[in-house]
């Protein structure tokens, strides 16, 4: 299980901005554009994470075989909300 304590999921965090059609796909996708997620990922650059915006969470899963597959999840700290809601500026309602 991850510890998500004071952590948003991206998820939650397009719903916050409020912006029309903003579900979790398109904020990463604006986030890429805005070069704080690297292109063709789910993960932000390390100065990003460096500042404290983000948290990458690792959870091992258990596939058929006994086979283990590492999952890194994306959240968003608190600081890294306010970070995002000025990236998005006048968008965010």
């Amino acid at each position: 299980m991850i510890n998500t304590d004071g952590l948003v999921s991206m998820q939650e965090v397009a719903k916050l901005l409020n912006i029309k059609e903003m579900g979790r796909n398109k904020l990463f996708e604006s986030l890429r554009k805005g070069n704080v997620i690297m292109k063709s990922s789910t993960v932000p650059y390390q100065h990003f994470i460096n500042k404290g915006y983000f948290e990458l969470k690792e959870d091992i899963v258990e596939l058929k075989g006994g086979v283990r597959k590492v999952n890194v999840t994306i959240f968003v700290t608190q600081k890294g909300l306010a970070f995002i809601f000025k990236f998005f500026g006048s968008k965010a309602k």
